[in-house]
């Protein structure tokens, strides 16, 4: 399926290194996409059963007398510490306040730091497409498209409507439900339909936040669950849902009430 405005990519922090090594300009990038900076995502149980918890980008506490933190918070805790193990995390309570923190030396001292993006599909998608093209990757455009098959390679060439036959050395097949490529191999389909059962995915826009919050929030729900993530352009949503669980209309005012 296409993009639609309201997709939204939330990356990890390992998406800035694939940015560096493309020598993508990072402030260029934001400012193009409209997107945002994530320092992690915070995960609400909707039913109220669990406490929250923030999954920061970043390491929690940090070593002390060269030993590293986390048995050191345990044995705290059996001696009575009541502080959750995301408050010794800086990306966290950054995160709280709503503040950025960007890595450097000094903060580094005190643990390691880092962030991710919300970045918009399309214009995101529409900043790839163009640098790949400034650099030399051609593209074809097409109409209908026939497979030609080798019984030794397996894809053997793409033919273009205008009878023109592209071929190369490496496949993906990104044509979704229909899995020309697949199909034309006689790859079967395999459904993981019994280990995931969540099986929709609506999307919409929300009021635009002031200011933007610097992580997104995930909350869980009887039926699946929904993810709130900020771009300069509005709050994106996306309600995951077991529709075995969960009418189609039933989710839609729940989606509204986020």
């Amino acid at each position: 399926p296409q993009a639609q405005a309201a997709d939204l990519c939330v990356s990890l922090p390992a998406l800035e290194a694939l940015h560096s090594r493309l020598r993508i300009e990072e402030s260029r990038l934001i400012g193009a996409t409209r997107g945002a900076f994530t320092l992690g995502r915070r995960f609400v149980d909707g039913m109220g059963v669990a406490p929250p918890f923030f999954h920061a980008h970043g390491s929690i506490g940090t070593r002390i007398d060269r030993k590293e933190f986390l048995p050191q918070w345990l044995h705290a805790r059996s001696l009575g510490l009541d502080l959750p193990f995301e408050e010794f995390s800086l990306t966290a309570m950054a995160a709280r306040q709503n503040r950025m923190l960007q890595p450097d030396a000094a903060i580094d001292g005190f643990g390691f730091t880092d962030y991710g993006y919300h970045l918009p599909a399309i214009p995101y998608g529409a900043s790839l497409k163009q640098l790949a093209l400034r650099r030399g990757v051609r593209c074809h455009v097409t109409r209908e498209l026939g497979i030609r098959v080798d019984p030794q390679r397996g894809i053997g060439g793409l033919l273009l409507d205008d009878g023109r036959a592209i071929s190369g050395d490496f496949y993906l097949d990104i044509t979704g439900r229909d899995a020309l490529l697949c199909r034309a191999l006689g790859v079967g389909r395999e459904s993981w339909r019994d280990a995931f059962p969540v099986d929709r995915v609506l999307s919409a826009c929300g009021a635009l936040l002031s200011p933007i919050p610097v992580y997104s929030e995930i909350r869980a729900l009887a039926s699946g669950w929904v993810s709130l993530a900020a771009s300069q352009v509005c709050v994106h949503v996306q309600q995951a849902y077991c529709s075995d669980l969960s009418p189609e209309p039933a989710e839609l005012e729940a989606a509204a009430k986020m």
